[in-house]
């Protein structure tokens, strides 16, 4: 969960590293569409956030299916802001095969995911529960998908087909 380096094209965590929250920052400085994919081994590995997380604001695909994963965890215990915050200038962007909990304190309540831009689509992703299929509450504590202002508009979450459906539950 470390920053980038310096905002430069490449992500970089000094270490050689290239954690979502650099890829985000690199991502949202390029300007146009990018895709940030993981390469962090089979199974459900899990990012525990430190700090509030970067708000998206350029067009970007995160997919959490990839790199051998099923889905990446991004576990928000103790931060009080959204995991994933698609926020105005994202629109267009896709989140997938994610699973996000634990968003919020017990006094300070946090959306798993908070969309303020239009046309995104949230699909694959598991919002509030465990990563091992659903079955545990990990619930975020402001709610699971927060879709708010006068530009919100024509976002889809989820879909018809087995794999683009989302679990949202325990919020």
């Amino acid at each position: 969960d470390a920053p980038d380096a310096v905002i430069n094209g490449v992500c970089d965590d000094g270490a050689g590293n290239c954690p979502l929250r650099a890829a985000i920052q690199e991502a949202n400085a390029a300007g146009g569409a990018d895709t940030i994919t993981f390469s962090l081994g089979a199974g459900n590995p899990t990012i525990t956030l430190t700090s509030a997380m970067v708000s998206i604001v350029d067009t970007v695909d995160i997919n959490g299916n990839t790199g051998g994963s099923t889905r990446v965890e991004i576990n928000g215990n103790s931060i009080t802001q959204p995991p994933i915050f698609l926020a105005a200038g994202s629109s267009g962007s896709a989140i997938r095969g994610l699973v996000i909990n634990r968003a919020g304190t017990t006094t300070t309540g946090a959306p798993g995911i908070r969309i303020e831009s239009a046309n995104n689509l949230v699909e694959n992703c598991y919002i509030g529960t465990d990563n091992a299929g659903g079955s545990t509450v990990a619930q975020n504590r402001g709610g699971g998908i927060i879709i708010t202002g006068s530009a919100a508009t024509n976002n889809v979450i989820g879909g018809s087909t087995a794999a683009q459906r989302n679990l949202i539950s325990r919020n």
